[in-house]
């Protein structure tokens, strides 16, 4: 193990960990079910889906979901976005911060998807980095200070507009689930920034409102099937 790596690895542990059971529950699915774009190997798997959720009480989808890929270049695709994104962030936030903030947009964006389209069955790790693209946004605003984070809020937010305009014309895209994954993702890192800056009422408040839309989004999932 060179130098390089073994300092890359003990500043973004909890990056590398992710990657690491996203990668193992790609090949387990591939081992077991000798595929991992089929909807019953993904079902199975544990892959989003609201019936399941609600009638089987099964909630532990909505984390399960973000390990999950479907096929092979969305597995790279997700992976390298969350090995640059991830280990940045790690770094400016600390591991424990950083794995507070990715696993919220994970269950978050899970849960808008559960809310907002209870018929799709859906996986991927997208629901995470959208949190961390708007991560990077809310921190520039928060720091301004910083010419780095004006630059990459400029960049990610330009991709957050292109992906709302998406809903329109794409189709197959689990886009309730990015759009959940950035709100819950950019919530977590400002309440989190806020309560190390000792802010408290602004910190408390973004708890409140998180909870306060959690509990709306569970209503509306279950009133489908209720």
């Amino acid at each position: 193990m060179n130098r390089s790596f073994k300092e890359s690895f003990s500043q973004t542990p909890v990056t590398y960990a992710l990657l690491m059971v996203i990668g193992l529950a790609y090949v387990g699915m591939l081992w077991k079910f000798g595929t991992t774009q089929d909807a019953e190997a993904l079902y199975l798997s544990g892959a989003n889906f609201t019936p399941a959720i609600v009638l089987d009480h099964e909630w532990w989808r909505l984390l399960s979901a973000g390990f999950l890929h479907i096929g092979f270049q969305h597995l790279v695709l997700n992976g390298l976005s969350l090995y640059y994104l991830g280990a940045d962030l790690e770094r400016m936030l600390g591991s424990w911060r950083f794995l507070i903030v990715y696993l919220t947009a994970v269950i978050g964006g899970n849960l808008v998807s559960f809310a907002m389209n209870p018929e799709a069955l859906s996986a991927g790790a997208s629901t995470g980095i959208y949190g961390l693209f708007v991560s990077f946004i809310v921190l520039s605003q928060l720091l301004p200070e910083s010419y780095y984070l004006q630059q990459l809020a400029r960049s990610y937010g330009l991709l957050i507009v292109l992906n709302i305009f998406s809903f329109v014309f794409t189709s197959g895209t689990d886009h309730w689930g990015h759009l959940g994954g950035a709100l819950y993702g950019g919530a977590a890192v400002y309440a989190l920034v806020n309560f190390v800056q000792k802010d408290f009422k602004n910190a408390f408040m973004s708890v409140i409102l998180v909870i306060l839309l959690s509990v709306g989004l569970i209503y509306r999932g279950c009133s489908f099937f209720g």
